[in-house]
């Protein structure tokens, strides 16, 4: 999910401040803003993701294993 995708790469510093961003209008992904909190990135795919107007980073989400 996004949100935990914001968590990791450090844009936000807990789940429930990336939801209250995402909630805000302020998180874009590839340059779209997103207003959905459910959101999940495709596996494999690499996004610009920004929080606000000074913060982004690129993420790569991978492919999680079940062992």
């Amino acid at each position: 999910p996004l949100v935990k995708a914001l968590k990791a790469s450090g844009l936000t510093p807990s789940t429930a401040e990336a939801i209250r961003m995402i909630q805000q209008g302020a998180v874009r992904v590839d340059g779209v803003r997103i207003e959905n909190r459910d959101l999940r990135l495709d596996a494999g795919g690499k996004y610009v993701v920004q929080v606000g107007k000074r913060r982004c980073c690129r993420v790569k989400v991978r492919l999680r294993r079940e062992v």
